[in-house]
This record gives C-alpha cells, sequence and structure tokens, in this order.
C-alpha cells in the first residue's frame, strides 16, 4: 500500500520566513513614509497655494492686500469690513475668497448677539489652514480671551503665517492692540512704523508699495513651531487663533537673528517662518507661486525678499 506523507514547516524554516519577511517590510517601510510625505507635502504646497490666490483676488477686488489687523486681543468681525478697520488677521479677511463666505458672516449679527457669535465663528475649522505633515485640521485648547468675544475654550489655529517683513521683535509691542475704550482714537503711528513686509499690523498694501517686484516679494511661508506644543497650545507662538489680529500665531519675519528653522523639540522661535517637512518650508510669493525653500537658504537672500522695498532686487531661490 502507498503512503503520501506530507511535510509541513519546521520551527526553522519558520523563524527564516518570518525574518525575510521583517527585511522586506524594513525596506519597504521607508519608502512608503517617503511617498506619504511627498502626498503630505504636495497637500501643504497646495494649502499655501489656495491662501495666496486668494491673497491676490483680495487684492484684485479691493485694490490692496489683506490686513493683519489690530493685535492678538482681537478676533475678526465681518460688521468691521475689511483693510485698516478690520481688528481680525489677513485669514479672516480671506475666508470670503476662500469659499468660505458663510462663516464670515458669522459676525455679522445684532449688537447683543456680537460676542458669541464670533466666540463660535472661532471653533470653526478651515482645512486650508493646517499642513497635514504637522497636524490635522481640528480645534484645540486654549486660554484666548478676545476684546470682542466670548471666552473660548476651544480654537481654530493655522500653521501659516503673513510675511510682515525683516525688522527684529522690538517693533512687535504691544502686540495686543488697543483696548476697545482706546480703538476709537489710538494713534497707530508707532505700531506702523518699521514694517516692511505685505501684511502687517493695519497694513493696507497695495501692489504699487512693493516697489522690488511681486515675484521676488515673499507673502505667506509655513511656521515654526515646538513640536511639543503642536496640540496644547501652552507655545507662544501657537496659542491663539487663526483670526485673531496681527501677532506671532500668524505673522513671521526673517533677520538676522530669524532664519527658518525646522520644528525642533523643546526650541520656541516665536517669530521664525520654519515646516514639519524635512529640510524644506514651503512659501507663496506675491505673484502667487508656491516655492519650496531651504532651510539653508542664504539669510542676506532671505531677508531682502522679506522686505517689499528695500530696493535691492534678488533673485529668489529656485
Amino acid at each position: 500500500m502507498r503512503r503520501d506523507f506530507y511535510r509541513g514547516f519546521t520551527l526553522v524554516e519558520l523563524l527564516i520566513v518570518i525574518a525575510i519577511i521583517g527585511v522586506l517590510i524594513g525596506l519597504l517601510l521607508p519608502a512608503i513614509q517617503a511617498a506619504r510625505e511627498s502626498a503630505r507635502r504636495t497637500d501643504c504646497a497646495n494649502n499655501i497655494r489656495q491662501l495666496a490666490l486668494a491673497t491676490l483676488q483680495h487684492e484684485a477686488q479691493q485694490k490692496y492686500f489683506p490686513s493683519g489687523g489690530w493685535g492678538f486681543r482681537w478676533a475678526g468681525d465681518a460688521s468691521l469690513g475689511l483693510g485698516q478697520s478690520q481688528p481680525g488677521s489677513w485669514l479672516f479677511s480671506l475666508l470670503p475668497f476662500l469659499d468660505e463666505s458663510n462663516l464670515h458672516q458669522m459676525s455679522q449679527v445684532a449688537p447683543a448677539d456680537k460676542l458669541q457669535a464670533v466666540a463660535r465663528q472661532n471653533q470653526v475649522v478651515v482645512s486650508y489652514f493646517f499642513c497635514p505633515t504637522r497636524r490635522i485640521p481640528q480645534t484645540r485648547r486654549t486660554t484666548f480671551v478676545p476684546y470682542n468675544s466670548s471666552p473660548i475654550s476651544f480654537i481654530v489655529r493655522t500653521d501659516y503665517a503673513a510675511c510682515a517683513g525683516d525688522f527684529g521683535e522690538a517693533v512687535m509691542n504691544p502686540a495686543q492692540g488697543p483696548s476697545p475704550a482706546e480703538a476709537p482714537t489710538f494713534n497707530w503711528t508707532n505700531a506702523m512704523n518699521g514694517r516692511t513686509g505685505v501684511i502687517y499690523v493695519r497694513s493696507q498694501t497695495t501692489n504699487g508699495m512693493i516697489a522690488d517686484g511681486l515675484s521676488n516679494t515673499l507673502l505667506i511661508g509655513e511656521k515654526n513651531i515646538n513640536p511639543q506644543h503642536y496640540e496644547t497650545g501652552q507655545s507662544i507662538n501657537d496659542n491663539q487663533g487663526a483670526y485673531s489680529g496681527f501677532n506671532w500665531d500668524n505673522q513671521r519675519v526673517i533677520n538676522s537673528d530669524n532664519r527658518p528653522t525646522p520644528d525642533t523639540y523643546g526650541k520656541i522661535l516665536r517669530s521664525t517662518f520654519g515646516s514639519a517637512h524635512k529640510d524644506i518650508w514651503q512659501a507663496a510669493f506675491c505673484d502667487g507661486s508656491v516655492t519650496a525653500l531651504s532651510f539653508m537658504i542664504d539669510l542676506r537672500v532671505g531677508t531682502l525678499l522679506a522686505n517689499r522695498n528695500d530696493g535691492q532686487h534678488v533673485a529668489r531661490p529656485n
């Protein structure tokens, strides 16, 4: 009688197969991660492009770029219009140009309902405001108490900042803006002096004010954040809302003390550009184009790109 014997795997053979599979996974995983990061980086560039195009639409309609607002203690308010009369951020002014007119108009209500309406508005997420490499679009905890809003526990933030120029941090103060009592007669001269970018405190920059050329003037870029505080709201440059007025949460500069820097644990660089990407940060220029820039960018070139009217024409890095 013929018998057929079926031989299974031995333990040694099974371990060898598992080891081979482990090696293959180890070889494939970096490639998969690199492909995912490439996709996230592309999505991030698209977000910046959408913000830049909305900015150009704002300029085309209003004849000036969106204003940076009054200061971090002021949230956006649609009833106050655009330009110098708008206390909220440049991102708030862009909402109608991002197909978010309904969100923008949430604060266009009767005075008795205003504080609550502004608070609700600051909790509505816009996906364009977030870099997918860094964090997902959602509200995050805050202790933000705007002058013109009810208290807010969770708020929408942003991973992108407008370029305020090449000035130093001392020019930033006082960053909170005037109190409601001071606002009607506040003298903005000192607050606005020394601003060399396109978007800054109470700005109304026109194309004609960008003497160095639209294609060579920085408009919007990714901002540096300490990774320990991506979610906490406890970092000085990421603790306010996307719609709050001029402050380091949504405005950055480039100068000898503020080189664009990758996100680094334990390091808070409150006024610098940067990103969660490896080797590069992405930025838009005033002509709407988006470019990946190296962290090793020549600081002289970066400073000149940040200044709209220094009179020194410099070609931006490719």
